[in-house]
């Protein structure tokens, strides 16, 4: 699965051509964090794996890291799924994107609007697999999110519900220094804010043994709050 993962990022890091005149270096604090982020949690990870990454924007690196996990799921199924996704003109896929935002580093093909492309085109089949339970309980979560809370709250909600849904094999998880780079346009101290928000109302819970965010499952007991320092350390 893991050497799947990389082999991923590195076909679609080919497959996607960027005109030499355009300048996507802005872009390239996104992937290095994104990339330390895969390396200090997956062991094994290749050292250019942060190049790589970079080289599949516009994707967003979350995204581009996402993918290899996604297309082994059993409602995707193999890597052709991803190519389809990225040479595909359905609603909020990678084609209608590129028609509709400029060339520039800021544009990037975001986790939310990943989100969003899945449960636009991929809902129902994601439902009728294993993972659709789990799948149920994030949409919920992001319909609370939609209904309470603003653009960043909602974006954020996505973000973990997506990253917590597919991170097998990905080395991600929703931790604070992913999420600021997931959202484009918010400061570090915004995205704080809202991710306390969120947790506030229940629509996330603090998986402190992770150092990460998930989706609240509608339980009143925080197990993750019940864990003593000692076992949460130990569960690392």
């Amino acid at each position: 699965m893991v050497a799947a993962t990389d082999e991923v990022i590195e076909l679609v890091g080919r497959a996607i051509e960027v005109a030499p005149s355009v300048d996507r270096k802005g872009a390239e604090p996104f992937a290095r964090t994104v990339a330390s982020a895969i390396r200090e949690r997956r062991p094994g990870t290749p050292a250019g794996v942060g190049l790589a990454i970079a080289r599949c924007w516009p994707l967003h690196p979350v995204v581009a890291s996402l993918l290899g996990p996604i297309s082994r799921r059993r409602f995707s199924q193999n890597e052709r799924s991803t190519f389809g996704f990225l040479a595909s003109r359905e609603s909020l896929g990678f084609m209608e994107y590129l028609d509709g935002h400029p060339v520039h580093w800021t544009s990037m093909y975001s986790p939310a609007r990943y989100w969003d492309y899945l449960r636009a085109n991929l809902e129902p089949a994601i439902l009728a697999s294993p993972d659709g339970h789990r799948w149920a309980v994030a949409s919920e979560a992001v319909e609370r999110a939609e209904a309470k809370g603003a653009v960043l709250h909602i974006e954020l909600a996505k973000c973990v519900a997506l990253i917590e849904l597919f991170r097998s094999g990905s080395g991600l998880v929703p931790e604070p220094a992913v999420l600021k780079v997931c959202v484009q346009g918010s400061s570090p101290a915004e995205v704080e804010h809202a991710l306390s928000d969120l947790v506030s109302w229940k629509i996330l819970i603090e998986r402190r043994h992770l150092g990460a965010y998930g989706v609240f499952a509608g339980s009143d007991f925080d197990i993750e709050g019940a864990i003593k320092p000692d076992d949460a350390h130990f569960a690392k």
